[in-house]
């Protein structure tokens, strides 16, 4: 009996295969000149259909998956551009005034903090400005205190662990009452700290800090007072601002080289960062948010342990320790987990970066002044991984794998996987200006006495993107908060 094989228009082509089978071999034949396709032809051509329409969905699902890991790494880089300090808000060439209040070039310093900005005057008056709106919060005259060095005078806005300003702690210096007793060495005048509410601007504390150098500095919400003793050893507590209650002292266990001279010791500078309080100058220490001591470092490779020591603390724990003037046999420092000098040698400090997306993690970045470069090594180990000419005199960005900095007059960019210079753009900033940046483009401020220019260089490739002109006579451009500050002499403009 012979097999058949069933087509697909259904049980009429079955009825006609039987009827023929039976001796009627015109039975559900069509006329001549139609074409009716056997059920073997039928099969490729739904087939060959079934296959561009499956290609064609796997393609459009491609395209989809495409634009959803696109979609995400876009929001990726967003969140995480959105923790890295320096950055500034998206801005575009329809930059405008969003605020102007006084303030500006001629004033003595000013400060900020999360929330408002705080401007010291000349005539002795702090004015604080809420960081968004440019309102005016509060403006106190500063009657209690005679101000013996405008230089020495230091404010600083606390509360960057809570995201509000809580206080505003300023060290000034008093003229020295007559008859004071001074010190054989040191300033001739008396430190004093005022504290102020950062909301009220209400004076809630306010105490002398004697006739030592020192310095005060914020640690979130809280300060550290840095005092240089009379045996010529350095004081570090940690302090409640209002109150002055100690939460913890430490002490060097050297004196400081000077100490006993006409000048006397200045105090170290302090820095935060990474969970660490470092102090730079005639000797270095490191200490724990907590008060512990980390290691403490004299210099080294100059005459007489003569300083200065720079010290910056790494996110994994160990500590770049350094003299800028040893001689010139001596490397400039080492690399290390303690104070012991045990790790690798460096040839020149780390480079200084305005901004740092940590996209280069694995290598440290120095400069030689000497020879105009920066030098790559590896982080783990210090072997040399690459150096490349540069003059990084108008700061340092690293984005995205890119070190964008200069050369000369130009704005370049580089590769930090091996160096090499991957766009240069023409007429980089001049050198008392910085490199501003979103993220996405990098802002460079170009002034003169009557007109201000900022043009957009996308990252990526060097390319101007736009030219935008901005407020007239301006002296300097600032990322303040995210936030672009342009200085005049006497008022300060936020653009967005």
């Amino acid at each position: 009996m012979r097999d058949v094989e069933l087509a697909d228009d259904g049980e009429q082509g079955a009825a006609n295969e039987v009827a023929r089978a039976r001796g009627n071999p015109s039975h559900g034949r069509r006329e001549a000149g139609s074409v009716v396709p056997s059920g073997g032809e039928v099969r490729p051509v739904r087939r060959a259909r079934r296959r561009w329409l499956l290609l064609g969905g796997a393609l459009a699902l491609l395209l989809a998956a495409v634009v959803v890991v696109d979609g995400l790494r876009t929001r990726a880089r967003a969140a995480h551009l959105a923790a890295v300090a320096g950055l500034l808000e998206p801005v575009d060439d329809s930059l405008s005034e969003v605020w102007s209040q006084s303030g500006g070039w001629h004033t003595f310093e000013w400060v900020y903090g999360p929330d408002l900005m705080v401007t010291i005057f000349s005539d002795l008056r702090l004015v604080a400005n809420d960081i968004v709106t440019g309102e005016q919060r509060w403006d106190v005259a500063l009657a209690e205190v005679a101000v013996f060095d405008f230089e020495a005078v230091k404010c600083h806005a606390l509360g960057a662990d809570v995201d509000v300003s809580t206080h505003i702690a300023c060290r000034f210096e008093d003229n020295a009452p007559p008859g004071a007793e001074l010190p054989a060495y040191g300033p001739l005048s008396a430190a004093r700290l005022v504290v102020f509410d950062a909301q009220t601007g209400e004076t809630v504390g306010s105490r002398s800090l004697g006739y030592g150098f020192g310095t005060v500095t914020a640690l979130g919400s809280d300060i550290l007072v840095t005092t240089v003793l009379a045996d010529g050893r350095v004081q570090v507590t940690r302090e409640d601002p209002p109150t002055g209650r100690a939460r913890w002292t430490v002490q060097s266990e050297r004196p400081l080289p000077g100490a006993g001279s006409g000048a006397g010791p200045r105090a170290p500078e302090v820095q935060t960062g990474h969970g660490v309080i470092t102090l730079s100058g005639p000797i270095a220490m490191a200490l724990s948010e907590e008060g512990e001591v980390l290691g403490e470092w004299t210099a080294q490779g100059v005459e007489a342990d003569a300083g200065p020591v720079e010290l910056a603390a790494l996110a994994d724990g160990r500590f770049v320790v350094g003299t800028p003037n040893a001689q010139a046999d001596v490397p400039y420092g080492t690399v290390s987990a303690t104070d012991a000098r045990d790790g690798f040698p460096i040839v020149g400090p780390l480079l200084a970066l305005d901004v740092d997306d940590g996209s280069a993690s694995d290598l440290l970045l120095t400069t030689s002044a000497a020879r105009d470069e920066i030098v790559a090594v590896d982080a783990r180990t210090g072997e040399p991984e690459w150096s490349a000419k540069a003059t990084p005199r108008a700061g340092a960005l690293l984005l995205d794998r890119r070190l964008i900095t200069t050369a000369g007059n130009d704005l370049i960019a580089l590769d930090t996987r091996n160096g090499r210079r991957l766009w240069t753009a023409a007429n980089g900033p001049p050198e008392d200006q910085d490199l501003l940046t979103d993220g996405r483009v990098v802002l460079v401020p170009d002034v003169d006495n009557e007109e201000s220019i900022l043009t957009a260089v996308d990252i990526t490739d060097g390319r101007v993107l736009w030219r935008t002109t901005g407020p007239p006579e301006v002296i300097r451009f600032y990322e303040v908060g995210r936030r672009l500050i342009a200085l005049q002499q006497e008022q300060m403009i936020q653009l967005g």
